[in-house]
């Protein structure tokens, strides 16, 4: 039987790829560090970490490339919990505790009293961790930045309530500027209590800041990136099939996107450091690839002209009211 040309792509449902249906996760340089940074908070046992910086850099998806890594590492032993921290005016226990449990699934998340749902997430976490051969358990709190001080006195009884238990538990704090200004606050009120368990470690997160690290990222998307699982076929090589077979790499466009961006950032009078959100980076490459998809090509008619059309539309030039000078921790 005669086997089809490799640059005959696999019928899939129109919709379906994750270059249209999002969900994806690219790694940028700053994920990746921050992998490397969270997976030596594990190894030294230490009970939290924080990670901070500006908006749609990427970070609810660095928590999920961290999650994965984590899992590798643990060979797919290391349970891990993922909350999503909620805006509310005041803090109040029942609600926190009930997100909680909705947040993990739990069938009795709306069901009786404040102490009852406490008890019951209190249960839920010891039986996750001792399940674990480690009786190790991580749990990320994304969009921490909206956390009250009551949360975090929440934090310190679940902390404390796993510790008695001989858990031994990682509280990874993810958020915004403000995460890292509420830290510097507790510093000064000395409310160690708080610090000392969660925000003993703390790292910032960036965005793209420079054309190398645009080919960090475009490699992501020609080498380590894979649609149908298991077909072998990257997403540049299922967008431009006969110029991938021929050689042909999104990797080799990193100077044109790096300078599309930097224009776009010049004329937008964008504050802060010359970086790239990877919200925005993904926006423009998913656009390119969907409007300029070739199947016949050797040669794909991408230029500056074509990024520069691409980064407008990912609005990137409008995103200064987020976009601020950093702030370092103290």
């Amino acid at each position: 039987m005669n086997s089809m040309p490799s640059f005959v792509r696999p019928q899939i449902v129109k919709g379906c790829h994750p270059i249209e249906a999002g969900g994806y996760v690219i790694s940028t340089p700053s994920v990746y560090e921050m992998g490397k940074e969270v997976s030596e908070w594990l190894d030294l046992r230490q009970t939290g970490g924080m990670i901070y910086g500006p908006p749609r850099l990427g970070k609810t998806s660095a928590i999920k490339y961290v999650g994965r890594k984590l899992l590798h590492d643990f060979e797919g032993k290391l349970p891990i919990i993922t909350f999503e921290c909620q805006s509310h005016s005041i803090a109040r226990e029942g609600e926190f505790f009930t997100e909680f449990l909705q947040a993990i699934g739990h069938k009795l998340a709306l069901k009786g009293k404040n102490p009852e749902r406490r008890e019951r997430l209190y249960q839920y976490l010891l039986n996750v961790a001792e399940r674990n051969p480690h009786k190790r358990l991580v749990i990320f709190l994304d969009e921490a930045q909206k956390l009250h001080k009551d949360h975090y006195s929440w934090l310190v009884d679940i902390y404390n309530y796993l510790d008695r238990a001989r858990v031994v538990s990682t509280f990874i704090l993810v958020g915004q500027q403000e995460l890292a200004n509420r830290r510097n606050a507790m510093v000064i009120a000395k409310q160690f209590q708080v610090v000392g368990r969660f925000m003993v470690n703390a790292r910032q997160f960036s965005g793209i800041s420079n054309a190398k690290e645009v080919q960090v990222c475009l490699h992501g998307y020609d080498e380590q990136s894979e649609y149908p699982e298991g077909s072998g076929w990257s997403y540049t090589r299922f967008y431009f099939p006969v110029a991938y077979e021929h050689g042909w790499r999104l990797v080799s466009q990193a100077d044109n996107v790096w300078k599309a961006f930097m224009e776009a950032r010049e004329t937008g009078q964008l504050p802060g450091p010359a970086q790239i959100p990877m919200k925005f980076l993904a926006v423009a490459i998913e656009y390119v690839m969907r409007r300029y998809e070739n199947l016949i090509d050797i040669e794909p008619h991408l230029s500056l002209q074509v990024w520069r059309e691409a980064v407008k539309k990912s609005q990137y030039q409008l995103s200064g009211d987020f976009i601020s000078a950093d702030e370092e921790v103290v």
